[in-house]
């Protein structure tokens, strides 16, 4: 619920409360929380939430469209909707990456060294109230015509994406007179440390928020777990100095930039395109517009969690 943190009993609260077992006072106050986009795609009517499961024919993999839920709550920011993850697929627990022992400056040219991707190596997501483990990517989703959600946060990196070839929403089209159309950039889930000193409990709450107990054990309030849209150099921050968090123009290593179209309102599936990308491997983001694309159909009772 708003404010706090709960145990996760029911597929409604277990699908709404992620990617932390809190969520932050006001969330629902939002002028577009209405909105015909966000009621089309997100809004479950058995449940009665703003958070609806889709998923492909068969697939393993599956899909949360968050509306105004809370859903979404990262450790650097206070409030969030319109959250959207993607569940890949199942994956066995492992620790944080212990990235506590790089110090900044070690991150320079050309870029390939453990200090540098330490922060940037991608984790298992554990899923608040089953503890149930997945690979995961996660990300804020906008509407056609508004800003991407990094973009509007004002992240420095961004308009180096837009240099690459990231257009604007509205650039990559779309129908008036479908029911809903949402944009999303996706970036991996990434947990690292325990750090000395660090206290994120806040977002962690208690093991009676874990079905199995707190993730990390009794390091879990000092373990940084999120999806990186962070700029490549984050270890190069300096106290009082350098801060790539608000002045790094250098990309995230990682990220999938994905159209979703609801043609309807009655329709129980979704027509959805991978327009863009940039992988581990690329040097700049790539368009990849074109294509057939994918379906995934509602899955009001969702899969199991």
């Amino acid at each position: 619920g708003g404010g706090g943190t709960r145990m996760q009993d029911s597929p409604a609260d277990q699908v709404s409360c992620s990617s932390y077992p809190a969520k932050a006072s006001g969330f629902a106050r939002a002028a577009w929380c209405g909105s015909s986009d966000m009621l089309n795609v997100a809004y479950n009517p058995a449940t009665k939430q703003q958070a609806l499961v889709w998923q492909s024919d068969g697939a393993g993999d599956y899909w949360v469209i968050h509306g105004c839920d809370g859903a979404g709550l990262m450790n650097d920011q206070s409030q969030n909707w319109f959250y959207l993850e993607h569940y890949v697929g199942s994956r066995s627990w492992q620790r944080p990456w212990n990235c506590a022992q790089y110090r900044a400056g070690e991150c320079r040219a050309p870029w390939t060294s453990d200090a540098c991707w330490c922060q940037h190596w991608e984790s298992p997501f554990v899923h608040p109230g089953t503890s149930r483990v997945y690979e995961y990517w996660a990300g804020m989703w906008t509407t056609c015509g508004a800003k991407w959600p990094d973009e509007a946060a004002a992240k420095p990196w961004f308009p180096t994406l837009q240099q690459q070839g990231l257009r604007s929403t509205a650039e990559y089209g779309c129908d008036p007179a479908d029911a809903a159309t949402a944009f999303v950039i996706l970036y991996p889930w990434v947990c690292n440390g325990p750090y000395s000193g660090a206290d994120w409990s806040a977002y962690w709450g208690d093991s009676g928020n874990w079905r199995r107990g707190l993730p990390y054990g009794d390091s879990t309030y000092g373990v940084n777990c999120y999806y990186d849209n962070e700029p490549f150099d984050l270890v190069n921050r300096k106290p009082g100095g350098y801060d790539p968090h608000t002045e790094s123009r250098m990309l995230p290593p990682q990220l999938q930039v994905y159209k979703l179209v609801k043609s309807k309102p009655t329709d129980t599936r979704i027509h959805g395109w991978l327009i863009g990308e940039k992988r581990a491997s690329d040097s700049q983001f790539r368009d990849t517009t074109g294509g057939d694309g994918f379906w995934l159909e509602m899955r009001p009772e969702g899969p199991p969690y």
